[in-house]
């Protein structure tokens, strides 16, 4: 969880920097307070919500039942819920108890039908999904795997680092991340190590693993397949292609990411002696990965030009990087940005 945790920040940090830059681009406003409602009778009135999340989160750390086992028992509670929730309201209006069963019922044969309509594309995907783990299984081409990657890489270690990102890409369609990763870590991983052990590149086990982890993950959202896109597509009720398409865009920042830390150790914080050290590292790599978002999302203050966008993810590379040399090159380059990117839109002090 230690090496983990910087990687993780820094990457929902990127999220949360695109959705900002998003909303900029598309003009989008917050909404008044006036019209949000109010939030802790809102809480109130639906923290009995809670209760089965916080079953499920029991039935799998404390009772270390199966993720089938505890998500079922979570959706009869929840099920349940919904039914003492609707005889309560009715009671509160001085109705009837059998009319709130009827509600509740409605309630619950509504949730099936939408739960259904939503997890059709889903189905499918993973069936097509199915089809082609089906064939590399039965092929035994995963296992062949770590030949194509060493053959296809001829020796170079950083040729392979990207064969690797892809081929996790490839095996992670319709396998869950917990499967994708074993499937990787058995068949990749090892190559990975042995070619960085001959180009005298000492990169740390628990690295490697975490990089086809990470493109594991990746694999969920990304084009064709992407079971997370199908998923958010039926709840946005938009096409699962587009959303995959933009999601992709959006996760950039994870492709990035596990170049840097296996090339680095430190992000994982290794190799870290003192508290200073993980104070640089942090604001180091968040300053490189703010400014690769904004690179890739073209958007700084305001539009930025190509040369912008350019120099952005040159600042990114060397800030990405803790070091001081890199970090002095990665600031330089984004007080130059800043005068030029002002200057072109005349803000602040270039402001008439």
């Amino acid at each position: 969880m230690l090496y983990a945790l910087l990687p993780a920040l820094l990457s929902y940090a990127g999220l949360l920097y695109v959705v900002h830059l998003e909303a900029l681009k598309l003009g989008l406003k917050p909404t008044p307070r006036s019209e949000l409602p109010p939030f802790w009778s809102t809480f109130i009135s639906g923290a009995h919500y809670f209760v089965p999340i916080i079953y499920l989160l029991y039935a799998l750390i404390i009772q270390r039942k199966t993720p089938e086992y505890s998500a079922l028992n979570a959706i009869l509670l929840l099920m349940a819920l919904i039914i003492v929730q609707d005889l309560w309201r009715a009671y509160r209006r001085s109705e009837s108890l059998l009319s709130g069963l009827k509600e509740g019922v409605w309630h619950l044969v509504k949730g099936f039908e939408m739960g259904a309509r939503n997890m059709t594309p889903i189905a499918i995907a993973t069936a097509v999904a199915g089809i082609v783990v089906g064939i590399v299984t039965m092929t035994g081409l995963g296992f062949g795997l770590t030949d194509i990657v060493a053959a296809l890489s001829g020796g170079n270690f950083y040729i392979v680092l990207v064969l690797a990102a892809i081929a996790s890409l490839v095996l992670g369609l319709g396998l869950p991340t917990t499967a994708n990763y074993i499937v990787m870590a058995a068949l990749v991983a090892p190559v990975i190590q042995q070619l960085a052990e001959r180009a005298g590149i000492h990169v740390p086990l628990v690295a490697i693993h975490l990089f086809v982890f990470y493109f594991g993950i990746l694999a969920d959202d990304t084009p064709p397949v992407g079971l997370a896109a199908y998923a958010g597509a039926a709840i946005a009720k938009a096409n699962p292609i587009n959303v995959g398409v933009k999601s992709f865009g959006y996760d950039l920042r994870t492709v990035i990411l596990p170049f840097i830390f296996i090339l680095n150790p430190q992000l994982l914080m290794i190799g870290v002696n003192s508290a200073w050290d993980v104070i640089h590292i942090v604001i180091s790599a968040l300053i490189g990965m703010l400014c690769f978002v904004a690179a890739t999302q073209g958007y700084f203050l305001r539009h930025a030009a190509w040369y912008e966008r350019l120099l952005l993810l040159a600042a990114a590379f060397c800030t990405l990087i803790p070091g001081g040399h890199t970090d002095g090159i990665g600031i330089a380059i984004i007080v130059v940005l800043v005068l030029i990117h002002t200057k072109r839109h005349g803000l602040y002090w270039f402001k008439k």
